[in-house]
């Protein structure tokens, strides 16, 4: 007999958040039922998923609730939230017959946590959570210490109830570890599932030394982009005719100051769109830019979902980072630091390895697909729901 799961997630639409959460529920599928509180639901959601009634997330005054966090260290709206649809799920969770209460949190909003443990405590059934995002994030990548520690401290209480912790990668689950300081419950990873199938992207016929890198995703924080452009300047150098082109959410407007690179036809800045299809087509090679920090705990959703193409990777990163433990000793993924000469070498080496056959990421691919990633999770579920059993 299917177990039968409660998920709880704050967005199952555009964030990149949402589209791992969206992953890892189709898969999911495939070993449990899974019944879905979620307050943003794209129409791909609402087909793949059964969700239930829950209120609608809404921060009237952003600039209040701003200061708000700043000071406190949590969000009003999170609280508000978790209460209303605590309210409404009380009327279904007791009925549901579900074996576990599952939890999907990303680093900016903890309202699924909240509502989790709510649920959990009201139904006597264990309760998971998995994180895409470190909570909250290291130093490095937020210097506001204040409310770094208030979230911290919110962390420790509300996880003290937690049967079970799931992160994205190893060195993500060592450093939340530490953060909790005496967990007591199941930890493990769950790895951010690539794409379901491997794309072999239809060649197109180029100039030689027109050699086209394609970036997609944010810009933010310590993900140093200048070393990249000073990279590939010395790059075009030999290449000269060669593209670097950026694909997300504000870039034409962050990458604005490198006029003479736009206006020569070099740097092309595209804002977000949601298929990429025509992006990857057109790319020689992918650039994977990582934060230019030593031990960094974040492994970007984008080169998870790049090894699942047949094109070169260049990944920058610095020692100590996910990418270089999990992902080294791959031929066709060309590691470098945030050097610009380092960036402008990795170019290089990764143009000898264009139009050739990519074999060397089988294992990649099975360990980050979706279906074995899913797998792994639902056997970590069922084994916890039947500790929980036996226990009672």
């Amino acid at each position: 007999m299917r177990n039968r799961y409660l998920i709880i997630a704050m967005d199952l639409a555009d964030l990149a958040a949402g589209t791992v959460f969206k992953r890892i529920l189709i898969s999911l599928k495939k070993f449990a039922e899974c019944d879905v509180i979620c307050p943003n639901m794209d129409n791909q959601a609402e087909s793949i998923v059964n969700g239930l009634p829950c209120p609608e997330y809404r921060n009237k005054y952003p600039q209040i609730e701003w200061r708000l966090h700043k000071l406190l260290g949590y969000r009003p709206t999170e609280l508000s939230w978790s209460r209303r649809a605590f309210k409404g799920a009380k009327v279904f969770v007791k009925n549901g017959h579900y074996d576990a209460v599952i939890t999907f949190v990303y680093a900016s909003n903890y309202s699924s946590l909240i509502l989790g443990r709510k649920i959990s405590n009201y139904t006597g059934l264990p309760w998971l959570v998995y994180s895409v995002d470190a909570l909250p994030a290291p130093e490095s990548w937020n210097r506001d210490k204040k409310t770094r520690n208030c979230r911290i401290k919110q962390l420790r209480d509300l996880l003290k109830d937690s049967d079970g912790l799931f992160m994205s990668n190893p060195i993500m689950l060592k450093y939340e570890l530490d953060v909790l300081g005496s967990y007591k419950g199941f930890a493990d990873v769950v790895f951010t599932p690539s794409l379901a199938k491997v794309i072999e992207t239809e060649k197109i016929e180029r100039q030689e030394e027109c050699i086209t890198f394609l970036y997609t995703g944010e810009i933010y924080a310590p993900r140093n982009i200048e070393s990249v452009i000073e990279g590939f300047k010395t790059f075009t150098e030999k290449y000269n005719n060669s593209k670097l082109v950026f694909v997300g959410h504000y870039i034409p407007i962050l990458l604005s100051g490198y006029g003479d690179l736009i206006q020569s036809g070099r740097l092309e800045c595209f804002d977000y769109t949601s298929d990429l299809s025509s992006f990857f087509k057109r790319a020689d090679i992918l650039l994977d830019i990582n934060a230019d920090v030593r031990d960094d705990v974040f492994l970007s959703s984008k080169i998870c979902n790049y090894i699942s193409y047949d094109k070169p990777i260049i990944t920058i990163s610095e020692e100590g980072s996910p990418v270089r433990c999990l992902m080294s000793g791959v031929d066709s993924i060309v590691h470098c630091h945030h050097d610009a000469k380092e960036i402008s070498d990795a170019m290089q080496c990764a143009v000898s390895l264009i139009g050739k056959t990519i074999s060397d990421r089988d294992k990649l691919r099975h360990i980050f697909s979706p279906d074995e990633v899913a797998r792994q999770f639902n056997d970590a579920i069922a084994a916890i729901c039947h500790s929980h059993t036996n226990a009672e």
